[in-house]
């Protein structure tokens, strides 16, 4: 696992919804070069780009086969980069902790962010790649793309586990509460949009600094409430639900993505008992 991080204290970030993209084009083209490099003392056949609240999942792994080493061993030479479908969580109440272990629903068919897919590049040979944004790579030409998103049964999915747990939403939004008037307009997802919306008339619960949140306890809000009844923390809440609940999630399905008449949920399980005993044990 790596983890980026900035040297330089974190550059004003007022626009930060388009800020964060361009950050992460950066990262990966950094990962590129470390991977790329003459000398990399560890040569990287292929990179994906996921964010820290995604999980990339192949049916069957890890008590079955196929596993993610033999996925991408087995896509021709011929390609340079291949795409994924990505596949948004619901959760079963706002009072989710382990967003991972708690959720096994999944929406099929529609987004709260981007349902647009992401990409693994090729490096093998130490092939030059670049990103294309944050879910793509730059190719030479279409042909060399290996769309599995389109597939019915896709080899793999990027699980996104966007928003979790509620703690984390606040602090997300938080961040985000400045983004200018033109940018808010612009974004094509109608839950940030709202949640960007919120926090610019309730962030100040959270005073001048970002909160210290824990994800684990849940909101540090002890400032009293506003006379505002939206920033009522159990209107935030109720409004976090509406989009995240899995009893409600289906009535604002119509998001990015979305198709009339498809199938709403995805229901997965992941064996995490079997996943907890591949890993090392810890002294």
């Amino acid at each position: 696992h790596k983890i980026t991080y900035w040297r330089v204290p974190e550059p004003n970030v007022t626009d930060n919804y388009n800020d964060l993209q361009s950050r992460q084009r950066i990262a990966v083209q950094y990962a590129v070069q470390l991977s790329t490099a003459p000398n990399a003392r560890a040569p990287v056949d292929w990179l994906l780009h996921i964010d820290d609240d995604e999980l990339f999942y192949v049916p069957g792994h890890p008590v079955g086969v196929p596993n993610v080493r033999d996925l991408f061993e087995s896509v021709p030479k011929t390609y340079r980069s291949v795409k994924f479908r990505n596949s948004e969580a619901v959760y079963p109440s706002v009072e989710v902790k382990d967003c991972f272990k708690e959720s096994t629903l999944f929406r099929r068919n529609g987004a709260t962010s981007y349902a647009n897919g992401k990409s693994a590049g090729r490096t093998a040979g130490r092939q030059a790649i670049m990103p294309f944004g944050p879910h793509d790579f730059d190719v030479p030409n279409p042909a060399v793309v290996l769309d599995t998103s389109v597939l019915p049964t896709p080899p793999g999915l990027v699980l996104h586990f966007e928003s979790c747990p509620f703690s984390r939403w606040e602090k997300k939004f938080w961040s985000l509460r400045q983004t200018p008037a033109q940018s808010l307009k612009n974004i094509p997802f109608p839950f940030y949009r709202e949640s960007i919306w919120l926090m610019n008339k309730c962030g100040f619960l959270w005073g001048q600094r970002l909160p210290s949140i824990d994800e684990q306890q849940g909101s540090n809000v002890t400032v009293a409430q506003s006379v505002d009844p939206a920033c009522h923390i159990d209107n935030l809440k109720r409004f976090w639900s509406s989009y995240k609940v899995q009893a409600q999630a289906a009535d604002t399905a119509q998001g990015p993505g979305y198709q009339e008449g498809a199938d709403t949920q995805l229901r997965i399980h992941i064996d995490w008992a079997a996943i907890e005993q591949t890993l090392p044990v810890k002294h």
